[in-house]
């Protein structure tokens, strides 16, 4: 124990490190090896790879609020979809999206944690983030998280455009599909043009402006005390 605390010491030399980090630093390692073990260190431009990347990382060295809240941004307008095909899938539901894993010969352990990870490790600090904007002025947090939304929308644009340009160099084969960007993923659709990509963009939006209502009205209008902001 002693000497994992002297390795996470040297991350940031001048913080105080307790047990907790020690389990951070820990869960941060092994999402890491969750996700190159899914992946491979090729596809880890799938976004639940990127952002589970930066769900490590932050485990184990930044340690920051604001991370943990534009991961959980990313991730449930991303995967949300994914994750509630997936349940329908489990209960014998028709679940385009994610019917292939009935059909692969391959593990699913990993993406399955991988995807609970980066759903479900976020929620135990938003709370806290939106707390620390408790004396914040109503304006004061608009404009923060409407910055918040600008960096996940632009985040979204660079990825989209990225996943695109490498799968038309053919870096990543169109039956890929990465990061769904050629045609829906798990639908049989057709195949998408420089205004689908765009249409595509705002569909990520429309799931990112969801989340901001909800998280909005968690700041204006508290009835739980336990959490109230």
């Amino acid at each position: 124990m002693k000497s994992l605390l002297k390795l996470i010491k040297l991350t940031k030399l001048n913080r105080q490190y307790d047990q907790k980090d020690v389990i951070e630093f820990f869960f941060g390692l092994l999402l890491i090896f969750i996700t190159v073990k899914d992946s491979g260190l090729k596809y880890l431009l799938w976004s639940c790879d990127l952002v589970s990347m930066l769900l490590s990382l932050n485990l184990m060295l930044f340690k920051s609020l604001k991370i943990y809240f534009f991961v959980f941004l990313v991730s449930y307008s991303s995967t949300i979809e994914w994750i509630l095909d997936y349940f329908k899938m489990k209960l014998g539901f028709e679940a385009p999206k994610t019917e292939w894993m009935l059909e692969t010969d391959e593990p699913l352990i990993y993406t399955e944690l991988q995807h609970a990870a980066i759903m479900l490790i976020p929620l135990l600090y938003i709370f806290k983030y939106l707390k620390s904007l408790k004396n914040s002025s109503l304006k004061e947090k608009i404009k923060i998280l409407s910055l918040f939304f600008i960096l996940v929308s632009l985040y979204y644009l660079i990825l989209i455009l990225i996943s695109y340009y490498l799968t038309l160099i053919n870096f990543y084969d169109i039956s890929e599909n990465i990061n769904c960007v050629i045609k829906d993923c798990g639908i049989d659709s057709g195949f998408r043009d420089f205004k689908g990509l765009i249409y595509y963009w705002l569909h990520y939006l429309r799931n990112l402006a969801f989340l901001f209502i909800v998280v909005i009205l968690l700041l204006i209008f508290p009835k739980n005390k336990r959490f109230r902001f």
